[in-house]
């Protein structure tokens, strides 16, 4: 979703570091626990709302950083730790 906003407005994506997003994202989880993923996804809308298409992008990258952190199970195929 957030690359095609970045192509429905013409501009190129601009570069989000890993580490900030998996960061914020360890502060989310420790801060609101199983809350932080809608918190993300929320200030990602609220972000795009006012136009801040960056602050979006990061935001609903945390929102997914997240969820990853807090699977439990398996994606098919994928080699267990």
């Amino acid at each position: 979703m957030a690359q095609d906003l970045w192509e429905m407005y013409g501009l190129p994506p601009e570069p989000i570091s890993d580490k900030a997003v998996w960061n914020s994202a360890q502060r989310l989880l420790r801060h609101y626990g199983e809350r932080a993923a809608p918190v993300a996804e929320k200030r990602g809308s609220d972000a795009l709302d006012l136009g801040e298409l960056f602050d979006s992008r990061y935001w609903r990258l945390v929102a997914e950083a997240v969820r990853e952190m807090q699977r439990t199970k398996l994606v098919r195929g994928e080699a267990k730790n």
